[in-house]
């Protein structure tokens, strides 16, 4: 999703250009300075609210080898279509089908590149209250490794990210 058009809140950031749809690296953010983090696979973003985990067939084919099935049959036990997006489906809690609380992720060595990019999407990092939220429900943001500005502008600008 891209931030608002035309004329941003007092609190939004428009880190997305209106023109060209690009980051404006010369922008400044709340995150000049980057951000740490590092994933503590405590399944704070993979748990609780419901929400839409996008799919493409690359990443079909990636899960199903990697369960050991076929595209059709992941398809099929998974997912679901939410519009014309292709998501994973969830338990009745509203926790990813592939989180469990005692393991984690039990696909994380072929997670969706939306899951991969996490906690670093324009829904977050559209302005500081967001992040805020993020913070509070993510034990591993303010840890571990550095991200760089320019690699969390990259990041941004990854196609299926929220």
């Amino acid at each position: 999703m891209l931030p608002p058009r035309g004329n941003c809140l007092s609190d939004a950031i428009c880190i997305v250009s209106e023109e060209t749809e690009s980051v404006n690296y010369r922008q400044s953010y709340f995150f000049d300075q980057g951000i740490e983090f590092t994933c503590r696979k405590c399944g704070g973003c993979c748990t609780g609210e419901s929400g839409t985990v996008r799919l493409t067939n690359t990443e079909i084919d990636s899960i199903a080898a990697f369960l050991g099935i076929s595209p059709a049959k992941f398809c099929a036990d998974f997912t679901f279509m939410h519009g014309n997006i292709r998501s994973l489906v969830e338990k009745n809690n509203g926790d990813c089908v592939f989180f469990q609380r005692e393991k984690g992720c039990t696909i994380y060595a072929v997670r969706p590149v939306q899951c991969k990019t996490y906690p670093f999407w324009v829904t977050n990092l559209r302005s500081l209250r967001r992040w805020a939220l993020a913070c509070s429900a993510c034990p591993g943001i303010g840890e571990g490794r550095h991200h760089s500005k320019e690699k969390i502008l990259e990041v941004l600008q990854t196609p299926g990210i929220p």
